[in-house]
């Protein structure tokens, strides 16, 4: 392909990938999964948090909220399977009464749905429920092999002054389930956490990958518009015209005018420069008239 002369425009180069204008390559894949994982992530910590903050209250209302019983007298106790604690009004910190107890422990009788009597023993430590009607120090406890109604009956003896009594959790099933729970909404607080980091990854990819398969500004389509070049050049192959413009002899003057003779220095008669500095030829200024030529000689002529 030839080159153009200097000065003029040549062929238009194409458009380089990932100019403006360029033709688009493969598309960008979108990360779908990565928001789905992220959403679905932060769905179920959220979930778990607040199912385990339910489950907290929960047990903190079990272990205060079970009616209480007169005594002497019989409650029927609707309860999960589990280990419970028969409890003692003591009275309030304001009014009467200490932490001492005077139910004893041949005086609860309790009856499984099965119509047996359980087992009362013996709590080890001091074991304290509050609610609005006083204070409770737990007196027996027993265990509930299955869900279902048990009959407690609590009898009076003599050094019995206890005048109310109630039935609840004991105080280590209470921690032990607060605990779970507790494990559990943090849990699924950091399980939480990492979905909505996850979420707002894959959308920032999402978003740049939506901008990386938008066509960029004045695009030409896909690549294959042609090869490069416009076909030949009308500027002539290299080297535009020979050397020397006029006849020998001339060369321009001051004006514009075909000016005559040598250079400067040349004796007269010497013929003048041409425009690249060589040698002209030709009668300089001064020299004598040249003679006509010739005329052709006539060859027919006797």
């Amino acid at each position: 392909m030839s080159t153009p002369p200097p000065g003029l425009p040549g062929p238009a180069e194409p458009p380089q990938p990932g100019a403006p204008g360029a033709a688009a390559g493969a598309p960008v894949k979108k990360p779908v999964a990565a928001i789905w994982v992220g959403a679905v992530l932060a769905v179920l910590g959220t979930v778990a948090a607040i199912v385990s903050v339910v489950l907290i209250a929960s047990a903190a209302i079990e272990a205060t909220s079970a009616p209480s019983m007169s005594v002497p007298g019989t409650n029927t106790y609707t309860l999960e399977a589990g280990t419970y604690n028969v409890y003692e009004n003591v009275g309030t910190s304001s009014g009467f009464g200490t932490n001492e107890t005077s139910i004893l422990l041949k005086d609860i009788t309790v009856t499984a749905p099965s119509g047996t009597s359980l087992t009362v023993s013996p709590v080890a430590g001091n074991e304290t429920l509050s609610d609005n009607t006083g204070t409770y120090v737990a007196v027996g406890r027993f265990t509930a092999a299955t869900s279902g109604a048990y009959t407690v009956q609590i009898a009076s003896s003599a050094s019995t002054t206890a005048r109310s009594a109630k039935v609840g959790p004991t105080l280590n099933r209470v921690a032990t389930d607060v605990v779970k729970w507790v494990l559990l909404m943090l849990g699924g607080g950091a399980l939480a956490v990492v979905g909505v980091i996850v979420l707002i990854i894959g959308m920032v990819r999402r978003s740049r990958a939506t901008r990386a398969n938008r066509p960029g500004p004045g695009g030409y389509g896909p690549p294959g518009y042609g090869p490069p070049g416009y076909g030949q050049p009308a500027y002539g192959q290299p080297g535009y015209a020979p050397p020397g413009y006029g006849a020998p002899g001339y060369a321009p003057g001051p004006g514009g005018q075909p000016g005559f003779g040598g250079p400067a220095g040349s004796p007269p008669g010497a013929a003048p420069a041409g425009p690249d500095g060589q040698p002209g030829f030709g009668p300089g200024p001064g020299s004598p008239p040249a003679s006509p030529p010739t005329p052709p000689r006539d060859p027919w002529a006797p």
